[in-house]
């Protein structure tokens, strides 16, 4: 298969869905050697911040010296964005090349008594393992697509496992209580192996405490390791307290008092990475790494005057923490809002969130088979606001049309799924180009 071919293949694995469970992907695994057995895994589960904790981490381990291998999902631009090594992604040769390998494999788990055919993320956790081994790198960073105990990333044994924050999402799957979400991601602990938390409700701590005594595992907690100093366009500065008491002043270039956050657990993390497996790691080299990481669609700024702003918040947590944010960047001023949503999503809780930070709304349709009719959305807007509301059912008609009617001085913020925010963003990066 040449690249084009191995996408239209992935593509077609994208109607076996997913499903949830370990069987498929430890037979496909067997059957190419168990390349994950060869790895030395930081794994990480959570609802929101995911992405940019695996992104720091990934690029302060770099920093200090590792050959670091990157696993995350989803993708916004490309796909070959799923698989990096020091911050490259997978070029398209070589993922052509590991999809073209695994064919003959996909077929005979496919045939399997008692496996499933492999999804599209089974798949690509395979060739991220097998790709990872192939390339001996020294440390993975392995982020899980969701959940955590029946996630096909957890046949890993890892060093350390990361819970980010826990929030409602994905409930059809993992259910609407907290404590039950919370358990669902405490299933990559391993006995006996670290865990290291972001700060987390009390109920949500509780679990984590609990799973982790029960098998037998160190459990540290983020909270009240960093203290905010500043939040602006730029960027976000802040102190963080390390292990032994001392302070360092870190500057990301991340936007929200949720990325300080994010920051604090990639730093804890590497900190308990060198207390428990004795990696060399400079805390101050590290720091210097996380400056210089830049995580796409994450209250991306991609033009100014006017401002246009990417944010994939595409859960009530994530419009929580965006609408922090909007608060200390531009405070006293209202957006204009493109937005389109999944239909399994919270989207009533979402618009009342949004509404008041809003002059204008515009919403449009994810190029998702699970998109919510932006008319549905518009109905529920229009119960929180009296503000104009459009519908423009095509993305690119919707942002065509936003883009002519934006002022400089104004800020035009895109959210919603993150199907939405890819798109967009791709088709604003190539105009930008020509």
């Amino acid at each position: 298969m040449d690249y084009k071919e191995s996408l239209s293949y992935l593509d077609g694995l994208s109607r076996f869905g997913s499903r949830p469970g370990l069987t498929t992907i430890q037979y496909l695994l067997y059957l190419i050697g168990n390349p994950e057995r060869r790895l030395k895994i930081i794994h990480i589960a959570g609802t929101n911040g995911k992405g940019s904790t695996s992104s720091m981490l990934s690029r302060g381990l770099k920093e200090v010296g590792y050959r670091v291998g990157t696993y995350t999902s989803p993708h916004l631009f490309s796909i070959r964005e799923r698989i990096k090594i020091d911050g490259e992604d997978v070029e398209e040769k070589e993922f052509a090349h590991l999809i073209t390998f695994l064919h003959p494999y996909i077929e005979r788990v496919a045939n399997k008594e008692g496996c499933f055919h492999p999804t599209f993320f089974e798949t690509l956790t395979a060739a991220a393992f097998y790709y990872f081994a192939q390339k001996d790198v020294d440390i993975v960073v392995l982020e899980t697509g969701m959940g955590g105990r029946f996630d096909a990333t957890n046949v890993a044994y890892p060093l350390i496992s990361v819970i980010t924050h826990v929030a409602r999402d994905h409930t059809n799957f993992l259910g609407y209580k907290l404590e039950k979400i919370a358990e669902e991601k405490c299933g990559i602990i391993k006995g006996g192996i670290p865990v290291v938390s972001a700060r987390q409700e009390g109920s949500v701590k509780k679990v984590i405490e609990e799973n982790a005594l029960y098998k037998g595992s160190p459990a540290y907690f983020a909270e009240g390791k960093a203290d905010i100093l500043k939040v602006n366009i730029d960027g976000t500065t802040f102190i963080y307290k390390d292990l032994y008491g001392g302070k360092h002043n870190v500057e990301i270039s991340l936007i929200g008092p949720h990325q300080m956050d994010n920051a604090a657990l990639s730093l804890y993390t590497a900190e308990i990475l060198k207390y428990h497996w004795d990696y060399d790691i400079t805390l101050d080299i590290f720091i210097r790494g996380i400056k210089k990481v830049w995580w796409p669609g994450r209250f991306q700024v991609l033009r100014r005057n006017p401002y246009i702003i990417l944010d994939g918040a595409h859960n009530v947590d994530g419009v929580k923490r965006l609408v922090e944010t909007l608060k200390l960047v531009f405070p006293d001023k209202k957006v204009v809002l493109l937005m389109g949503v999944l239909r399994d999503k919270e989207y009533r809780k979402m618009a009342s969130l949004l509404s008041p930070f809003v002059k204008k709304v515009i919403l449009t349709t994810p190029e998702s088979d699970r998109a919510l009719s932006p008319y549905i959305l518009k109905e529920e807007f229009e119960k929180f606001t009296d503000i104009d509301v459009d519908v423009i059912p095509s993305p690119i008609d919707a942002i065509k049309y936003t883009e002519k009617l934006l002022g400089r001085d104004e800020i035009l913020l895109i959210t919603g799924s993150l199907y939405l925010i890819g798109l967009i963003g791709r088709y604003i990066m190539r105009y930008e180009k020509t």
